[in-house]
């Protein structure tokens, strides 16, 4: 088995700037899909999607925030 170096190690433990920007990206997006999901949930937005003749806009409100949690 090869040992590593301290400097080694450290390099190792780097972040990348491209994971860092991608990071980043997913951050701002999973935020921004949350506030979506809030601000449909509270103004009552509905999406017209009947299943048996029961309104599932509330479920497709609360996906939109579980969604951008996710990616969060």
């Amino acid at each position: 088995m090869a040992h590593l170096s301290e400097e080694e190690i450290e390099d190792i433990k780097k972040n990348h700037p491209q994971k860092r920007i991608l990071r980043f990206t997913f951050l701002i997006c999973g935020k921004f899909i949350i506030l979506v999901g809030i601000a449909l949930l509270f103004t009552g937005f509905d999406f017209g999607i009947k299943f048996e003749n029961i309104n599932i806009s509330f479920v497709i409100n609360l996906l939109f925030i579980v969604i951008g949690m996710i990616i969060v």
